[in-house]
């Protein structure tokens, strides 16, 4: 079997259109046009302060006390998939994934002689890539961590009224993103702006509100 045939047959088709589905949306990350650290997993870090739970990110290397997790992060965890954006995680496991199946399939379905051993041995392997993928997907982030290592403030309100940078190609009232470089440290934040609005890239605005439900904060233009 050729590599094209490989690459169109199952099940490295499967894995090739996944591809096909991240390479389009790291596209529209680039360009700002999503935000990629919106399917981040939160663990739901308990640190007892005693007060508002609204708290900025602060700088923390280790494992904290009371570290509660459930569900699909609980899996994350357990496989060492944790401390990155939840995006980044699918990307390098699809990719593997791909990978894997990919030398599997030239490797493996040439010996299955008929239509049907070569379906079951497909299906091993469909199975099998998505397993290891895992693997070198966890070898990946490890060193990932550090890039996406939170900061905390005493609170989230502490950055009303500071003036911040915006990073995404727009922002309206469901999305955006910007940052406030300061004294006390470099803080990316989620923002919304009521539109039409002139925040682009690299626009300057204000923050002027911070939303306790959405965790978000509200940002308007700086005035000329």
């Amino acid at each position: 079997m050729t590599l094209p045939e490989i690459l169109l047959g199952y099940p490295t088709v499967l894995f090739v259109v996944l591809l096909g589905v991240v390479v389009v949306y790291w596209c529209l990350a680039i360009a700002g046009l999503v935000d990629f650290e919106q399917g981040e997993v939160d663990l739901e870090i308990d640190l007892d302060a005693g007060s508002s739970d609204d708290l900025l990110d602060v700088p923390s290397g280790g494992e904290e006390e009371g570290v509660s997790v459930s569900g699909l992060a609980g899996m994350l965890v357990a496989l060492g998939l944790s401390g990155v954006p939840f995006s980044v995680v699918v990307s390098l496991v699809v990719f593997f994934g791909w990978f894997i199946s990919t030398l599997a399939s030239l490797w493996l379905l040439p010996l299955a002689p008929t239509a049907v051993l070569r379906f079951i041995v497909a299906t091993g392997i469909l199975l099998g890539s998505a397993a290891l993928s895992v693997i070198p997907a966890a070898a990946c982030v490890r060193p990932l961590r550090r890039a996406f290592v939170k900061t905390r403030a005493l609170s989230s309100v502490a950055l009303v009224g500071r003036e911040c940078v915006i990073e995404t190609g727009t922002v309206d009232e469901h999305f955006g993103r910007a940052v406030i470089t300061g004294e006390d440290g470099e803080f990316h934040l989620r923002v919304v702006a009521a539109t039409p609005n002139q925040l682009t890239r690299g626009a300057a605005a204000v923050v002027v509100d911070y939303d306790v439900a959405r965790r978000v904060y509200r940002v308007a233009a700086r005035a000329a």
